[in-house]
């Protein structure tokens, strides 16, 4: 398991479960997902087909335009085979990353992303076989 990052966002790479495992702290920036996914392209651990885990309940304040949002759907740095779970605390956090999931959608033409309102539930969904319960959006 490698884990790298800074105080803003943190990731740890469990090679295990082929799942990246991150964390978004306070303030969500530009500078914070580009320096993410320089660090993690840059992580020998890193494999494309991993899932992603991005834990976005302590995001106090998003800093990000829709713009800045579509550009980062339309460059992925994970493959249209892996799945990624959020997790949120807040409608408006959950409505932003359905916003991210949609502009994803469209640029890969797979659906593979949700929303969760809790972790427990967003692992267990990373960790289902495919094809099981990927038929809504919402989980609780």
């Amino acid at each position: 398991m490698n884990v790298g990052g800074d105080l803003g966002l943190k990731y740890k790479i469990d090679g295990k479960l082929a799942i990246v495992i991150a964390q978004a702290i306070g303030a969500l920036t530009m500078e914070d997902v580009t320096q993410y996914r320089k660090r993690l392209q840059a992580d020998g651990d890193f494999n494309r087909d991993f899932s992603q885990l991005m834990d976005l309940s302590g995001v106090i304040k998003v800093e990000l335009t829709a713009e800045q949002i579509r550009a980062i759907a339309a460059s992925p740095l994970f493959s249209s085979r892996s799945r990624h779970a959020y997790v949120v605390k807040t409608p408006a956090m959950f409505g932003l990353v359905r916003m991210y999931g949609t502009y994803t959608e469209i640029a890969s033409g797979r659906a593979n992303t949700q929303v969760f309102y809790g972790r427990d539930q967003a692992m267990a969904w990373l960790l289902e076989p495919e094809g099981l319960g990927h038929d809504t959006n919402l989980h609780g």
